[in-house]
């Protein structure tokens, strides 16, 4: 009996890992945080553009799309304002990183 029950749910988990279900999806955050957390804007606007391609271009269809188009904006925003504000190095500091 165990064993039935366990090929079950292991046949139901690969279904739901082939149908979808079971997707890695970023979590939601504000611009605000992505402009102090650098790496994890560059991870989900990486995500973004991978998964979803042309998503700068899309309409939301509903409040799932929107909330996800809205986190890949907040992300793409938030990497570049640091790239683009950071503050000059001194020359002998540019070479160590």
């Amino acid at each position: 009996m165990p064993k039935k029950i366990f090929l079950l749910s292991s046949l139901l988990f690969i279904a739901l890992n082939f149908a979808g279900c079971a997707k890695y999806t970023p979590s939601y955050h504000s611009f605000k945080y992505y402009s102090k957390h650098k790496k994890q804007a560059l991870k989900v606007y990486d995500f973004c553009d991978k998964n979803y391609p042309g998503w700068q271009n899309q309409e939301p269809e509903n409040r799932a799309a929107a909330k996800r188009l809205a986190n890949c904006a907040n992300a793409k925003s938030g990497y570049w304002i640091q790239n683009i504000f950071k503050p000059p190095q001194p020359p002998h500091l540019k070479n160590n990183f």
